[in-house]
């Protein structure tokens, strides 16, 4: 079904779903290797792992280089979506220095938000079957539920420990550096919040579709950006004549 429903797909769409398909295989890659060290150390089967300031760079690296990728590659990137991944490019190339030089005072805040940055195969989950499904598909709307929720839980549980961490280190940093640190936090929590707002955007959009809301397809004659989406909704109405209203 997957393999069908991709070459039904026109070129740009063929493109979003790669940008899936990898976000989904490299975030499962990364999040292995910052659990390996934890892992090994618990059960003894393995030497010491990485040191922190090895898994933060690793880690900085893969974001910026897939979002790049991402801005590059999709065929069209929603604006909030577009400026979310060059607000994050520009922080951390701003603070990557300053952070590295003093990784023992943010490593444990860094790490925590690291693995659950890479705990978003949910929501890649259901981006591939909104897709892959039928437009409007209960399953798609399931997915996007199971998504946003456990995006939700993740991203506050992960904030809480690494406030924590925060607060913990906080006596050791110098007072100079602590207004730094505390842009630097907020940017960071903004950022999470951006995205939930995004996760959002797309539960909604579901859900509309669900209830009767589709899309012209990319061939439609007043469809123009070949995404297989259309800027016009059109909405089934057995009670209209002809059965169908567009929403412009």
């Amino acid at each position: 079904m997957v393999h069908t429903s991709y070459c039904s797909l026109s070129p740009q769409n063929k493109r979003n779903m790669v940008v899936y398909i990898m976000h989904l295989l490299f975030d499962t890659l990364i999040l292995l290797m910052w659990l390996e060290p934890l892992i090994g150390g618990f059960c003894g089967c393995t030497e010491a792992g990485p040191s922190h300031g090895w898994l933060l760079g690793v880690y900085l690296m893969y974001i910026v280089v897939a979002y790049l990728l991402e801005l590059v590659w999709r065929a069209r990137v929603d604006t909030m979506l577009a400026l979310h991944h060059v607000v994050t490019i520009v922080i951390i190339a701003a603070f990557f220095g300053e952070v590295s030089s003093e990784i023992y005072l943010v490593a444990d805040a860094l790490i925590v938000l690291g693995v659950f940055a890479v705990l978003e195969q949910p929501t890649f989950v259901a981006l591939l079957l909104k897709r892959v499904l039928p437009v409007g598909s209960a399953h798609t709307t399931r997915a996007w539920l199971v998504a946003v929720w456990f995006w939700f839980a993740s991203k506050t549980l992960s904030v809480v420990m690494a406030t924590l961490f925060i607060v913990r280190d906080w006596h050791m940093m110098a007072n100079w550096t602590r207004t730094s640190y505390i842009l630097l936090w907020m940017a960071i929590y903004g950022i999470q919040i951006w995205s939930g707002f995004i996760q959002m955007s797309i539960l909604r959009t579901v859900r509309r579709e669900q209830h009767g809301e589709v899309r012209l397809p990319a061939n439609s004659d007043s469809s123009d950006d070949g995404l297989g989406l259309k800027d016009c909704e059109v909405r089934v109405e057995d009670d209209q004549p002809g059965g169908v209203k567009k929403d412009c």
